[in-house]
């Protein structure tokens, strides 16, 4: 039984159960329709019953098979998918019993599902062709005619394994408590949850909730529903979201919190977290135990939050240690590019200061802000594409120009020199040498070829 959509949060099993309303009992009746198989195009309802006659089950064998080898194959099955009685269900969740005859039909065509997994197209087995409610002992329930179109819908069926059914709903009216008879969404409500046990008018009555109004959302198959398996908490929680009214877990039931039964609990669930036991709320001796037991977690936990500050501390310094390597490491490999594919093919050109020193070329910073940031592939392209402006190692091509016997001076020579030759001169503001320096310390080994 579910209102609003749930989400894939909402899928546990045991919760899952308290929100939709089942029919535990298999509810297939009359005919089988079969769409798709030769030779068979119907089967009786009684066919799905493991002591059927050795013909029926033959025919279901021979469709299950078929099915199963890649056969498509679509049942329509007629099927009691709920019923309601003055008896309360499990889930102490009740339609208008005065609706229930004009709302029934708002299931037709609605999805037929499996498990009422709302939010996933693989959980849709086919259709519902058909829904009305018709009168039973003590009640009404709806007869619906589903059209299973899925192969695992089909073999679930025929199979017989596919025989309890879900149904679920819209609701787009009022939700009474039917003890208090009073809109349990409004902040005044009583606060009731269904199934609480509630003193009214001298006599002991289980509250249920009532929707006032509402319209066929779904119908499922089921398993086996796991309602005994899920705590009550979880049915307020779960129902609370369906519902949109999460805040009535605090604010309901705050007188009865206060009663020593329910301190009692606490106090044992308490225990039970810390792995204690056979505790109770007069027992001195246990209560120290319990203090003794939250003091040590919490230490524990001052322990572990200081140790991972450490940890934290010591990874942060480690982490700048590495960026200050790499950020060194990258420069050196920037000087590196610089000198081989810009200083020593020409591609830069050094200068010198006012006192002779050798000076960088104006493009080197931004050549190396350009390999920090771009990386050095892209450096390197943008070194490629720039022009020469130092012709190194080119020998010049000038008639008429003068230079010294070069192989006539030493490293101490003394002499002035006027140097005209232009490669000479480029050489030097290439190397960033004074180009006298370069021609004594070249001594005899540098020879100059007049034009």
């Amino acid at each position: 039984m579910t209102g609003l959509a749930r989400t894939p949060d909402q899928k546990h099993s045991g919760i899952q159960s308290l929100l939709v309303s089942d029919l535990a009992v298999a509810g297939y009746l009359g005919k089988i329709e079969v769409a798709g198989y030769a030779g068979i195009t119907s089967l009786d309802a009684e066919a799905l019953k493991a002591d059927t006659n050795p013909d029926a089950k033959a025919q279901r064998f021979e469709l299950i098979t078929a099915a199963n080898a890649g056969k498509h194959i679509e049942l329509q099955v007629v099927a009691q998918t709920f019923a309601q009685t003055k008896k309360a269900n499990r889930r102490y969740l009740r339609l208008a019993d005065d609706k229930l005859e004009a709302r029934a039909p708002t299931w037709k065509n609605q999805p037929y599902l499996k498990d009422h997994t709302t939010w996933a197209m693989s959980s849709q087995m086919g259709t519902i062709l058909s829904s009305k409610a018709e009168a039973i002992g003590g009640g009404m329930a709806f007869q619906q005619k589903l059209h299973a179109t899925a192969t695992e819908a089909v073999i679930g069926i025929l199979s017989g394994r596919w025989g309890k059914f879900s149904i679920g709903w819209f609701y787009e009216g009022a939700i009474l408590c039917s003890v208090h008879n009073c809109d349990i969404l409004t902040s005044d409500s009583c606060g009731c949850w269904p199934g609480d046990k509630v003193m009214h008018d001298g006599r002991e009555r289980i509250a249920e909730f009532i929707f006032t109004d509402y319209s066929g959302k779904e119908t499922s198959n089921v398993v086996i529903p796991a309602v005994q398996d899920t705590h009550v908490d979880d049915v307020k929680a779960a129902l609370a979201a369906e519902l949109g009214i999460s805040n009535r877990i605090t604010r309901t039931k705050i007188a009865v919190s206060n009663t020593k039964e329910n301190a009692m609990n606490l106090f044992h669930r308490l225990a039970v977290a810390l792995g204690l036991t056979a505790l109770s709320e007069e027992n001195e001796h246990g209560n120290a135990h319990i203090l003794a037991a939250v003091e040590a977690l919490r230490q524990r936990a001052v322990t572990a939050e200081t140790k991972l500050s450490t940890t934290e501390g010591k990874l942060t310094l480690a982490e700048s240690a590495v960026a200050t390597l790499t950020a060194a490491s990258v420069g050196q490999q920037i000087d590196a590019v610089l000198q081989a594919d810009g200083y020593l093919t020409g591609k830069l050109k050094r200068g010198r200061d006012a006192e002779g020193k050798a000076t960088a070329s104006p493009l080197e910073s931004f050549l190396k802000d350009l390999g920090s940031k771009g990386g050095l592939v892209v450096m390197k392209a943008q070194l490629a594409a720039m022009p020469v402006l130092v012709p190194v190692n080119q020998r010049a091509q000038s008639e008429g120009v003068a230079s010294p016997a070069l192989t006539e001076l030493g490293a101490d020579d003394d002499r002035e020199l006027t140097i005209d030759n232009p490669y000479l001169i480029n050489a030097a503001q290439q190397t960033g040498q004074d180009v006298k320096d370069l021609v004594r310390f070249s001594g005899g080994h540098i020879k100059q070829e007049a034009s």
